[in-house]
């Protein structure tokens, strides 16, 4: 009967543990996030997209640490909070559809904003998942939160415009990515 309950436990904690638990969180490279979702998108798409954001952040040597229910577990003692809200649109006539998120570093708990509609209505145009369309919006946003406001580059997953190409290259065949240079200041930024 023991055995049976220590079992019970493992696949219950199996069942909340963050994005990347097979290593120790160190708390001054961790973001943990909580997801509000005002559009119910999908748990599956949203997981999706955060294990794709989370993948980005790994090639810096960054964790990011959630799990499916949006509570917060194995979370380190000084983690980057931030707050990922999911919108319908952008509130912009002008730049629905162009413009798939948004950052707002606020005071106590910085938050991002991603246009879920916007990014399932791009992703379907051009073919490409929309969870992976949506990790790339996360991560790219979760940049600007970690490298300010003109974190924007010529190439890759912080450029302003993704085109058409861009899209299909770079994020559906992950060629996206945070520069060694970008790297170095979002682990700054973290510490």
């Amino acid at each position: 009967m023991r055995l049976l309950l220590v079992g019970l436990v493992w696949i219950m904690a199996a069942m909340v543990l963050p994005v990347r638990a097979t290593e120790r969180v160190q708390a001054s490279r961790a973001i943990a996030v909580r997801v509000i979702d005002l559009v119910g998108a999908p748990l599956t798409i949203r997981r999706r997209a955060l294990e794709q954001a989370a993948r980005l952040f790994e090639r810096v040597d960054v964790t990011i640490v959630c799990d499916n229910s949006n509570r917060l577990t194995s979370v380190p003692s000084k983690p980057f909070v931030v707050d990922v809200t999911l919108l319908g649109h952008g509130n912009d006539p002008l730049t629905t559809g162009s413009v798939l998120g948004s950052a707002t570093p606020l005071p106590g708990v910085p938050a991002i904003s991603v246009f879920y509609r916007d990014v399932q209505e791009l992703a379907q145009s051009y073919g490409v998942p929309s969870e992976v369309l949506f990790g790339f919006v996360i991560a790219h946003e979760l940049g600007h939160l970690l490298l300010g406001p003109h974190a924007h580059t010529g190439l890759g997953l912080m450029q302003p415009v993704w085109t058409r190409a861009d899209v299909l290259n770079g994020v559906a065949q992950g060629q996206f990515r945070f520069s060694a240079a970008e790297g170095e200041r979002i682990r700054r930024r973290l510490q």
